[in-house]
This record gives structure tokens, sequence and C-alpha cells, in this order.
């Protein structure tokens, strides 16, 4: 009896582990290929509408179109994180997977077009959200700690 619990805790700890690790792993979506952005003919650039104040002076096309021209993305555009989109962690797909989690809204829609203004802005660090994010690995730790002590490793 006392094997199994102590091969049950090893299981859990191994997933709580895991789970720790798979938090720390994010991951980014880039743009698809039919996703409308501007082009600016004169540096052979491409731009995400929320980088261009005045669109009027650029021409529109899609990421493809871009491609088939050989631009290149702007590099101000491109730092500013416009061209991805910040997905969830390791963890937080397989929590999504499960239904544990809501699925988080694309910046582009199935046809190429963009989401609202609010979605299209180049993600900004939430001091918020980086809390709670280090709240969970510190939460995990101690957890791990409370295994270790309970097999005396």
């Amino acid at each position: 009896m006392s094997r199994l619990i102590k091969g049950l805790q090893a299981a859990v700890m191994g997933i709580v582990v895991l789970l720790c690790i798979g938090f720390g792993i994010g991951s980014s979506k880039t743009m698809p290929k039919n996703v409308i952005i501007l082009l600016d003919h004169t540096n052979k650039q491409y731009l995400a509408p929320v980088c261009v104040l005045d669109p009027s002076s650029y021409s529109v096309a899609t990421v493809h179109e871009a491609y088939d021209l050989d631009y290149h993305p702007n590099p101000e555009c491109r730092d500013q994180g416009a061209f991805v989109q910040e997905e969830r962690s390791l963890s937080g797909i397989l929590f999504e997977k499960l239904g544990l989690l809501r699925p988080l809204q694309s910046r582009w829609n199935p046809d190429g077009t963009w989401n609202s203004v609010k979605s299209q802005q180049p993600p900004k660090v939430n001091t918020l959200e980086l809390r709670e994010h280090l709240l969970k690995n510190f939460r995990c730790l101690r957890i791990l700690r409370r295994c270790f002590r309970c097999l005396r490793i």
C-alpha cells in the first residue's frame, strides 16, 4: 500500500512539474497569408493598419501578395508585435483543449480582415497578468516542495 501511495505522489508531482514548466513556455501565432495589410511601395515594406495614422497614402493588399512582391515587414511595426498574436502558454493550451479556458479571440477574422481596433493594438505588458502568472508559478513551487517533503527526497 505504501508503494502505491508513493507512486501516486510521484505521478502527481510529475504532473505538477510539467504544468509549472508549461506555464513558462509561451506560444505565438503569425498572421495568415490572407490578412489585409498596407503596402509602402517606396520602401518595399508592408504595415499593419494599427501602425499607420493615415492609410490613404498606402495601397491595400494581402500578406500573400506582399510576399509575391518581395516586400518585407516594416521594422517598427514588426518590433511592436503587430504581425503576431501572443497565444497561451503550453499549460494554458492544455486547459483550453480540456474546456477549462475559453479560446482567445484572434486578431484576424477568417476573411483576412482585422478584428476591432482594441484587439489590433500591439501587445503591451500587463503588470497585473504578469503578477498573476508569477503567483501561479510560486504556488506550483510550493506544491512541489510539499510533494518532495512527502516523498522525503
